[in-house]
């Protein structure tokens, strides 16, 4: 069963967006339960029920920031899905780790690549990739990974809870990654999008407060590449 929920202050916008995930969610086998919120408290009194809630927001009103602050530190594994049409309301989402940005003007089709993305992963079909160290060969879900970091032919794979070195190019894993929200931000860190925070001339700050260095000139690139990333909404792509 996945349990989903939907915020938005007007009742009416809330009860279309439930309508296009139910639409969505027809053309799976999957059980599910949607509860429809109005109430940011009600919201933050349930949130650790769901295992995905759609937000509705402009990010005008900081108490909406709140809320996903809240949900984002309480509920790590919750997956946000914010639904606006101010795009520029991505770079304020990135912070709060969104598993997708739905845009109202392509309602439909972002909830549908987003719903077939949950889906899968809840279900346990996440992507994997296989890399080889040298005692042996491993695969990992292409979202546990937060960055590679390049040491000569050596790589860093940093996962949430441990480092797995491999041999390779940074260059070569650009290449195979690109497609799944992954950012060269410089000569020596490849890094995922779902785990940025937040971006300056010099540097990126990851979910854990870690900070890697931006190149010289690339932040505006980067900030670019993130929009993009959110725009996409990654889950197409997973």
């Amino acid at each position: 069963m996945i349990k989903m929920a939907v915020f938005d202050n007007d009742i009416e916008s809330a009860v279309y967006i439930r309508n296009s995930v139910e639409n969505c969610m027809r053309r799976y086998s999957q059980k599910y339960e949607i509860m429809l919120y109005t109430s940011r408290d009600e919201l933050l009194l349930d949130h650790d029920k769901f295992d995905v809630i759609f937000i509705s927001t402009e990010f005008k009103d900081t108490d909406d920031a709140a809320l996903a602050k809240t949900i984002k530190l309480s509920s790590p594994l919750t997956k946000l899905i914010f639904v606006s049409g101010n795009q520029r309301a991505a770079y304020k989402a990135i912070k709060y780790q969104p598993y997708a940005f739905i845009r109202t003007s392509y309602m439909d089709i972002d909830i549908s690549e987003a719903v077939s993305s949950f889906i899968h992963e809840i279900n346990g079909k996440g992507k994997l990739f296989t890399f080889k160290t040298e005692n042996a060969t491993i695969n990992i879900n292409v979202n546990d990974i937060s960055y590679f970091e390049t040491f000569g032919h050596t790589i860093e794979i940093n996962l949430n809870d441990r480092v797995i070195p491999i041999r390779g190019s940074l260059k070569s894993l650009e290449n195979q990654f690109s497609q799944y929200g992954f950012v060269r931000i410089h000569k020596s860190y490849l890094v995922n999008c779902r785990f940025v925070y937040a971006v300056s001339r010099q540097n990126i700050t990851l979910h854990n407060m870690k900070t890697l260095p931006v190149s010289k000139g690339r932040a505006d690139e980067i900030r670019d590449r993130l929009k993009g990333y959110l725009d996409k909404c990654s889950p197409a792509y997973m």
